[in-house]
């Protein structure tokens, strides 16, 4: 506690290294919340300050959690004043924030790679939901129709086979057939599993690659 006209020495003004304003720092957040306090009798909570302090490593920077408040039943001026250390928790928040800019950078990497290839991409969930598609898929799509889960291939299996994308799905490994469609093209499908962490969802990668040349190329 403070009482009213002492002076609040942070660990700059302490350790002899305090800035130019010393002993009369009025801009010291510190300093600051503790006057209002005493002016207003306003409490002041978790307001967020960062300090340069001396340490046997040479100067850091400090990030504080500050709050301030009159002790109710105490003779005026009595302040309680209350400082978290909370460096390490903004350190985790950096370097989370870093985490999630590299993985976005990667993400749009990888996006504009799968949309570089011709063959149609998509990545599903275990219901079937399409959370990704490469531009690839996303044209073919506008040529040929889809089923009700916007998917194209599946449904020019013959009633009672098996698509590569439900066989990949029951067993957990990669299946691959080929497939005709109303276009008379001929496409080799291939349906993938993700290696599945524990806590998330199973999710399957499909490619379908159009070897209706190739195919006529053997046969001549």
């Amino acid at each position: 506690g403070l009482k009213s006209g002492e002076l609040f020495r942070c660990e700059q003004v302490q350790s002899g290294t305090a800035c130019e304003f010393g002993n009369g720092c009025e801009t010291c957040l510190l300093k600051q919340n503790i006057l209002e306090t005493q002016q207003s009798g306003k409490s002041c909570r978790g307001v967020r300050a960062s300090l340069t302090v001396a340490t046997d490593l040479g100067p850091r920077t400090k990030h504080l959690l500050l709050s301030t408040s009159q002790l109710i039943g105490m003779d005026q001026g009595h302040i309680l004043v209350c400082i978290d250390d909370i460096s390490d928790f903004v350190q985790e928040q950096r370097l989370h924030l870093e985490s999630e800019k590299r993985y976005s950078r990667l993400f749009r990497q990888f996006e504009s790679l799968l949309d570089a290839v011709s063959d149609p991409i998509t990545l599903l969930t275990s219901d079937l939901e399409l959370l990704w598609t490469n531009r690839a898929y996303n044209q073919l799509r506008n040529q040929l129709s889809i089923d009700d889960q916007d998917l194209i291939f599946p449904r020019y299996f013959p009633d009672g086979e098996k698509s590569p994308l439900q066989e990949c799905l029951e067993t957990g490994l990669a299946a691959e057939r080929q497939v005709e469609t109303p276009d008379h093209r001929i496409w080799e499908y291939r349906a993938f599993p993700l290696r599945q962490e524990e806590g998330l969802e199973r999710q399957v990668i499909t490619i379908a690659s159009d070897i209706s040349e190739k195919l006529r190329l053997r046969a001549e």
